[in-house]
């Protein structure tokens, strides 16, 4: 298991659930937000491992957190960016078993919607998703 395979596992989900378009600015990808256009950033807010035992080939538990930064028009107000949260918290709800590219699983903790983060040109609602995964000896 890996920080990039967990990434990845958040990442293409939420790629395959995007029902109402919405663009994303990738980590490592290029992208310049458009003026009005509301866009989604998404990142590893933490990712990290512990040895769940002694010696060298326990368990170890990764626990994290995935962020989605929802960016919209601060003059469009918070309502929409509200709902979109809202879908989000859904498709990333408590319970949900992510399959890794490298064979284990990662499990949604908890989905938090908190506050809004109001700026001059955007307001921000955050996403925020608490996961963990086991890791066993191989």
């Amino acid at each position: 298991m890996s920080a990039i395979s967990i990434q990845t596992a958040f990442d293409t989900l939420l790629d395959s659930s995007q029902s109402a378009a919405i663009d994303i600015a990738w980590f490592g990808r290029a992208f310049t937000p458009q003026i009005g256009m509301p866009y989604l950033r998404p990142s590893m807010l933490a990712c990290t491992s512990a040895p769940q035992g002694a010696g060298a080939n326990g368990t170890i538990l990764w626990s994290g957190r995935y962020q989605l930064l929802l960016n919209y028009p601060a003059a469009s107000g918070p309502d929409d960016a509200g709902q979109k949260a809202e879908e989000l918290r859904v498709v990333f709800r408590r319970g949900l078993n992510l399959p890794t590219s490298d064979g284990w699983a990662v499990v949604v903790e908890n989905t938090e919607v908190p506050p809004p983060m109001q700026g001059d040109v955007w307001l921000t609602q955050p996403v925020l998703v608490r996961w963990w995964a086991l890791e066993f000896p191989t």
